[in-house]
């Protein structure tokens, strides 16, 4: 409850951390430098510390500080001001990254290399992410558990695999089905045996090389 007198405002803010859709809305200094450094100056930070923090945090989401850290913002491409955004909330230790639309506006590459940082942070620093999507194979790659969310209520809490077998209920609320699922899902109606609950790509290819093994095996009896 952020009305709560109680609730220290102040040190929320250090703990929960938002990265916007647009990073043009979230960078506004000259430098990525200069940039990432901003909150740690509000913060009293040193000098030396401030460096060190800045270079740590391009590190942090592949991005190489002998080559960034002096790079003119308007310079970036998209999925590299999104990567600056996010060393920028980093370097002030958040437990707690929210994410509106992550990959929005991003290509194919840029996607992809974006999602590799988020499924790190994750991973490896062990950070809290909550993310806002409504592309579905976002919400396959990235999440542990999703929330759908109609007009403001709640409709669905659960894994992902259990949410994605409800097809129909979930075309209802107006939402599209990830990729692979609409691809299973063709599967199917052709004939070949794979899992309905099958959402991602690793899951199945190693369906498809089962059948496919199956199938040689049955030949070679034959």
């Amino acid at each position: 409850d952020t009305k709560d007198s109680r609730l220290n405002l102040k040190e929320l803010r250090r703990k929960v951390a938002m990265l916007f859709q647009h990073p043009d809305s979230q960078l506004f200094k000259e430098t990525v430098a200069d940039d990432i450094a901003f909150g740690l100056k509000n913060m009293n930070f040193p000098g030396k510390v401030i460096e060190i923090t800045i270079k740590k945090a391009l590190a942090t989401v592949g991005l190489d500080p002998n080559d960034f850290f002096y790079r003119y913002i308007f310079s970036l491409s998209g999925g590299e001001k999104k990567k600056v955004a996010i060393a920028g909330i980093l370097a002030l230790d958040p437990e707690i990254l929210i994410l509106d639309d992550p990959t929005a506006g991003l290509d194919p590459k840029g996607r992809g290399d974006f999602l590799n940082s988020i499924k790190f942070l994750h991973d490896k620093l062990k950070l809290t992410t909550v993310f806002v999507s409504s592309n579905m194979d976002d919400v396959v790659e990235l999440a542990d558990r999703v929330i759908i969310l109609v007009d403001g209520k709640i409709k669905m809490i659960d894994i992902p695999e259990n949410v994605f077998i409800k097809r129909e209920k979930l075309l209802s609320y107006g939402l599209t089905l990830p990729s692979v699922v609409e691809v299973v899902d063709e599967l199917i109606k052709s004939g070949i045996n794979v899992d309905e609950k099958i959402i991602n790509i690793n899951q199945l290819e190693e369906s498809l090389f089962e059948i496919f093994k199956n199938k040689n095996r049955e030949k070679e009896i034959d």
